[in-house]
């Protein structure tokens, strides 16, 4: 009454998958696909993408987040948003101070942007992607 086939997959309620997940393929993601079962993925890549209650997919750009959703950034290093366009919405650059700009920034892009927290001017200034501290003001011409 008790007793569990070898081939018997263990309901998540008893500690199990209530699946077979071999088939799950390397670099697969397992969700919860039920009340009391898992499930797995094929091979995802790129930036996961939640579909509600159905499998999770790969490969979401910007075109997938929704009108109205906020978006925050968690990596900066590793984040980059290319294509498309922003309407309608508040944008935060990084902030830093003109002291850190100059002496330990070192964007190595071309056109990365951050704000100057502390110039005695407000100022966004624009990455030359040449060397620490090398920068361009939004508005054209030396930042400084």
């Amino acid at each position: 009454a008790n007793t569990i086939a070898s081939t018997s997959a263990i309901s998540v309620a008893l500690g199990g998958t209530g699946n077979n997940l071999a088939p799950v393929a390397t670099g697969g993601l397992i969700y919860k696909s039920g009340v009391t079962t898992l499930a797995g993925t094929g091979q995802l890549s790129g930036v996961l993408k939640g579909n509600g209650a159905g499998a999770p997919t790969g490969g979401a750009t910007q075109d997938d987040v929704p009108s109205g959703t906020t978006y925050e950034q968690y990596n900066q290093e590793s984040v980059a948003i290319t294509g498309g366009s922003v309407s309608g919405a508040i944008l935060q650059t990084i902030s830093y101070t003109k002291n850190y700009l100059e002496s330990t920034a070192d964007p190595v892009t071309v056109g990365e942007v951050y704000y100057c927290s502390d110039c005695s001017a407000a100022k966004v200034v624009v990455s030359t992607g040449t060397n620490v501290g090398q920068f361009a003001s939004a508005l054209g011409g030396v930042w400084q």
